[in-house]
């Protein structure tokens, strides 16, 4: 069960506690019933934990350790709900201010998020196990444009956190931009993909690929991005530029041609170059 909780969740590691059949409730499964309560409180299954450890105690010791499994599930369950409400007021309290929210309550533009960073970092304070509050917090304070800032975070998240997908995937692309520990970025990246294959994560790293000189590589993954997300000019872009350089200008030319297409976009202004140079124009 530890070792499914650490490869494959908490979820998973209960699964097998279940499929065992044994008798929570024996006393000789005390110490049994202390994991399945811990691992349903990281699962953000308090009621489950709860249900798993009420029934008639048999023995002075069973009855002690129910309790004590009840009363540490209830406790987590409450630290959760405190979390989830000081989520909630952050997200809140920041789109009145701003008009507007992005992905996972970020600005899209304007505002001023320290209040919500403050308060996202209480929420996780209060509940650690819970990755998405911290990683809010650092998409909040790269949003602010403190990407050394967003990057320690990101970091921490990523330490703590082995199925924090976003933070693997926003730590990375932060490093390939910088053009710094390209090892670790694409270790990164690599990780991100394991568990999520969807644009966002191959564009990443397709990108990581990209900065590490490895073309063919970045090719293949943002090729599987476009696939995914074909109406990505950002995206697209990328790809033109990984193809230029693998030594494919046709399909490049393609491919900066149908960005370029779709109006503005974060990197136009170099798609309209490199476009340039390929034509001869």
């Amino acid at each position: 069960m530890t070792l499914e909780a650490r490869v494959s969740g908490p979820a998973r590691a209960i699964e097998l506690a279940d499929q065992s059949h044994l008798d929570l409730t024996d006393p000789i499964q005390i110490e049994l019933l202390q994991q399945v309560v811990d691992l349903s409180n990281e699962a953000k299954r308090s009621t489950a934990a709860l249900a798993g450890s009420t029934g008639r105690s048999r023995t002075r010791r069973r009855a002690r350790a129910c309790r004590a499994a009840r009363d540490r599930a209830r406790r987590a369950r409450a630290r959760w709900r405190r979390a989830r409400r000081l989520r909630a007021r952050a997200r809140t309290g920041f789109r009145e201010r701003t008009g507007r929210c992005g992905a996972r309550g970020a600005p899209r533009e304007g505002g001023r998020p320290q209040d919500a960073i403050e308060l996202f970092d209480r929420a996780y304070q209060i509940e650690p196990r819970e990755a998405d509050y911290g990683y809010t917090a650092a998409q909040l304070v790269r949003e602010s444009g403190d990407n050394d800032a967003a990057a320690k975070r990101l970091r921490e998240i990523v330490r703590h956190h082995p199925d924090a997908v976003g933070a693997r995937n926003d730590l990375a692309w932060l490093l390939a931009e910088r053009g710094q520990e390209l090892d670790f970025a694409l270790q990164l990246a690599v990780e991100a993909k394991r568990r999520d294959d969807s644009p966002t994560v191959l564009d990443t790293l397709g990108w990581v690929h990209y900065q590490r000189g490895e073309y063919a590589d970045a090719v293949t993954a943002l090729e599987a991005a476009v696939a995914r997300e074909g109406s990505s000019p950002s995206i697209r872009y990328r790809l033109g530029r990984a193809l230029q350089q693998a030594g494919n200008p046709e399909r490049a030319r393609e491919m900066l041609q149908a960005a370029v297409a779709a109006g503005d976009f974060p990197e136009a202004e170099d798609a309209r170059r490199q476009l340039a140079q390929l034509t001869g124009g």
